[in-house]
């Protein structure tokens, strides 16, 4: 865990500053989110990514929160998305933990 998560969020900000760049850094220790398993990864042909769940039928990328969806269906070894700018995708559970999209 972060001894002080602020001293990052400062150095992110002079950063983005400095250099006019905008920096998407996401880090699972650093999200300080209430639990481990609301942020999951995924792999999709085009990116991989962290997917963060918003509730009981709702997720987003981390890099890109505009990309979001609705969660059709979850069990134990899958989720099909329902993209809210494409179409519908099933993802399967993998031995490591990651989300590959299914074929």
């Amino acid at each position: 865990m972060l001894k002080n998560p602020k001293f990052y969020f400062i150095v992110l900000c002079i950063l983005v500053v400095l250099t006019g760049t905008a920096l998407f850094v996401v880090e699972k220790q650093k999200m300080n989110l209430p639990q481990d398993d609301t942020i999951l990864t995924f792999q999709h042909p085009n990116w991989t990514d962290d997917m963060i769940l918003e509730g009981e039928n709702r997720i987003y990328r981390a890099s890109m929160p505009s990309e979001t969806a609705s969660i059709v269906e979850k069990t134990g070894n899958s989720f099909t998305l329902a993209w809210d700018n494409w179409g519908t995708e099933t993802f399967i559970k993998q031995p490591d933990g990651t989300y590959i999209l299914q074929k």
